[in-house]
């Protein structure tokens, strides 16, 4: 079992209790225990992030096993998956961090007017970093399913199924971070903030759009369904 404090897992039973890891130096099976209960220790973007990273995996699967193939395009495209792969882990990171941060500022006192004050501006400011690490990480996603439908051509046969798989875990996973997203953006505080990424909002959208038709145009031409 795997408690976070400040962006970390503290291990509170087995072999391991009382040692504090890395979030991903943790067994996945604290990871879904630390998910799947009442007051989890990550929230809904981490976890979102944590499934992009699996995709991102699949394509560098499906890119690396194609190397021998295609040299060095397939290459540069496998340095650049893994720049957005450490941008990611660092977007997951910052993301428990500021939903512990969240959930600090929410068990503030509210007794006085000071107080009060104090509590306003913390929770505003945590749920500032709420909105935009899902949105920074957003934007990776996008650039990798671009990289993937770029890269999807020369990714042999037998192994581009992984990356349409590892597409389709993105484009999941980019769901789940604006899920994260506006709920955070609904709250009457951030109003000033929605209306100042609406545009970058719908634009990241549509990238994601057209990124998803070319991918499902790519696998239906190869003979692979795409959800």
């Amino acid at each position: 079992m795997a408690e976070q404090r400040n962006g970390n897992f503290v291990c509170v039973t087995g072999a391991n209790k009382g040692s504090t890891m890395n979030l991903f130096d943790t067994n996945l099976s604290d990871i879904f225990q630390a998910v799947g209960r009442p007051s989890p220790q990550l929230g809904g973007g981490a976890v979102s992030i944590l499934s992009a990273l699996l995709g991102l995996s699949l394509i560098r699967l499906a890119l690396v096993g194609s190397v021998s193939e295609e040299g060095n395009d397939i290459a540069r495209a496998v340095e650049t998956l893994d720049r957005l792969t450490d941008r990611m882990k660092e977007c997951a990171k910052a993301d428990v961090e500021a939903f512990h941060e969240y959930v600090a500022a929410l068990k503030l006192p509210e007794g006085g007017k000071d107080q009060v004050e104090f509590r306003d501006r913390q929770l505003l400011t945590a749920t500032r970093k709420a909105v935009d690490i899902p949105l920074d990480c957003s934007s990776l996603v996008v650039e990798a399913l671009d990289l993937a439908a770029l890269s999807s051509r020369h990714v042999q046969p037998d192994i581009v199924s992984d990356l349409y798989a590892g597409a389709s875990i993105l484009n999941g996973a980019l769901g789940g971070m604006f899920a994260t997203l506006d709920i955070n953006l609904k709250q009457a505080r951030m109003q000033e903030v929605r209306d100042e990424l609406k545009p970058l909002r719908a634009e990241i959208l549509g990238k994601r759009g057209s990124a998803m038709k070319n991918i499902s145009d790519l696998a239906a031409a190869g003979g692979y369904i795409l959800p």
